[in-house]
């Protein structure tokens, strides 16, 4: 935003036509070359994940998105291994921490905020209670959590008044060759 007022300052000057010309060019090649570098960092070195390059295998879940070849392998495993259990676009999940994709990859439906972070569990609880009196989350479904640490107890509280109670409610699901960290819990008793 500072650049565009700088340009128009500049140019509306009345100065000669080769320092304007000058100034004028330097400046869109800075701009330039800003833009090519991140746009070039952001395709070949993203936060956390692979670079473009590298994302070479389509999940048709996930609407042809494309990963590498082994995150895409633990996904794969993490959805075979809910699917008896997820009724895509109607059971609630509960994640918690930086997995927001995780909900939409096994066609879950998130309850509160698929966003939440470790250092704020109550803003994380609060969001859930609110999505439950809402009705936002279906309580007579019981959802599958998937975690990627323990369960801090104001979401358990949380969760409580969704109707579900954990860990009591839940068992966990082993996930052979699925994403490492995450520990997959679903209703102990599946109903009918």
């Amino acid at each position: 935003l500072w650049v565009a007022p700088l340009f128009i300052m500049v140019s509306r000057t009345s100065r000669s036509t080769i320092p304007r010309f000058a100034f004028e060019t330097s400046l869109i090649v800075f701009l330039v070359t800003v833009a090519v570098l991140a746009g070039t960092t952001t395709w070949m070195s993203p936060f956390k994940t692979t670079g473009v390059s590298s994302d070479t295998v389509a999940v048709p879940s996930l609407g042809g998105l494309r990963l590498a070849p082994g995150t895409a392998r633990q996904d794969a495993a993490l959805e075979d291994a809910v699917a008896p259990y997820v009724e895509r676009g109607a059971t609630p999940v509960l994640t918690l921490d930086q997995l927001a994709g995780v909900t939409y990859l096994i066609g879950g439906v998130p309850m509160g905020s698929t966003w939440t972070d470790a250092a704020s569990p109550r803003r994380t609880a609060g969001i859930l209670a609110l999505a439950c009196r809402n009705g936002d989350v279906d309580r007579a479904r019981t959802p599958v959590l998937i975690l990627d640490r323990p369960m801090d107890p104001a979401v358990r509280g949380a969760l409580r008044g969704c109707g579900a109670s954990y860990p009591s409610d839940f068992r966990p699901l082993p996930v052979p060759d699925g994403p490492e960290g995450l520990r997959v819990f679903v209703p102990a008793d599946p109903g009918p």
